[in-house]
C-alpha cells in the first residue's frame, strides 16, 4: 500500500503517467489503429523516470558517502573520547600514589596560610579613629558634596542645622541675652583666665579644625526682645540651600 506522501513526489506522478499512457496506447494498438502522439508521450515520459532515477541514484551515493564521513568521524570522536578517559584513571592513579602529607605537616601549612592572610587590625582602628575625628572636622574644599552615600562621615548641612536648632532650644536665655547684646559673665571670665594662662596658639588647619558658627546675629537695635519672639525669629533651614 503506497502512502499519501509517495502519491506527492514528482517520479511517482511520471510513473502513474507512464502507465496510463501504456494502457492508452495498448487500446489503441487492439483496435489496430496504433496512435503515434501516445507513443511519442510515453517515450517522452520514459525518459524523464530514466532522468529521475539517475538522478536518485546521485543523491543516494551523495548521502551514503555522508554516512559513511559521519561514521568515520564517530569513530575518531569515540577514539579521542576513550584516550582523554584512559589519561585521566593514569593521572588519578599517580596522584594516589604520591605520598601524604603528615598530620604536622598539614597544620604547619594552614599556619603558613593563614599568616600570608594580611592582618587587618591596624586599619579598622585607623578607620574608627578617622569616623570619630571627622566628626569634629568639615568637609574639604575640594569635596564635591552634591551627592553623598548614606554613610558619609561629615555631617550635612541639613543634620548640622537641626543640631544647632536643638542646642537653641535648650538655652533660650542665653540666646536672649545674646540678642539683646548683654555679654555672658561667665563666658567674659573664662576669657580673661584664658588670655592670662595662655599664649595665643597658631590658628589650625582649615581641613581639621570644626567650624561651628552660629548663625545667629546681633541685633543693631537697642530694643529688649523676649524669649518668644527671638525663638520664632530663629530660621536654620535656609530655603535657598535647597535649591
Amino acid at each position: 500500500m503506497t502512502s499519501a506522501s509517495n502519491k506527492n513526489t514528482f517520479i511517482y506522478q511520471q510513473v502513474d503517467a507512464f502507465e496510463g499512457q501504456l494502457r492508452e496506447f495498448t487500446n489503441s494498438i487492439q483496435q489496430y489503429e496504433p496512435s503515434v502522439e501516445v507513443a511519442a508521450k510515453l517515450v517522452a515520459t520514459m525518459d524523464t523516470i530514466n532522468d529521475e532515477l539517475t538522478q536518485l541514484e546521485r543523491l543516494h551515493e551523495l548521502k551514503r558517502n555522508q554516512v559513511f564521513e559521519q561514521s568515520k568521524e564517530n569513530l575518531r570522536l569515540n577514539d579521542g573520547m576513550r584516550n582523554m578517559l584512559t589519561s585521566l584513571i593514569e593521572c588519578r592513579k599517580e596522584l594516589n600514589d604520591l605520598p601524604k602529607l603528615s598530620t604536622h605537616e598539614q597544620l604547619q601549612l594552614e599556619n603558613s596560610d593563614e599568616a600570608r592572610k594580611p592582618k587587618l587590625d591596624a586599619v579598622k582602628e585607623l578607620v574608627a579613629y578617622a569616623m570619630k575625628l571627622a566628626k569634629f572636622s568639615k568637609i574639604p574644599r575640594t569635596f564635591d558634596g552634591f551627592l553623598l552615600p548614606n554613610n558619609f562621615i561629615w555631617p550635612g548641612d541639613d543634620n548640622m542645622r537641626r543640631g544647632m536648632l536643638a542646642t537653641a532650644s535648650l538655652m533660650p536665655e542665653k540666646i536672649v541675652r545674646y540678642e539683646n547684646g548683654e555679654p555672658d559673665e561667665q563666658e567674659d571670665i573664662q576669657m580673661k583666665d584664658t588670655e592670662e594662662t595662655q599664649k595665643p596658639e597658631v590658628e589650625d588647619d582649615d581641613e581639621f579644625v570644626p567650624e561651628r558658627r552660629n548663625s545667629f546675629k546681633t541685633s543693631a537695635s537697642p530694643e529688649k526682645k523676649d524669649a518668644a519672639e527671638i525663638m520664632a525669629g530663629i530660621d536654620l533651614f535656609d530655603e535657598s540651600d535647597d535649591d
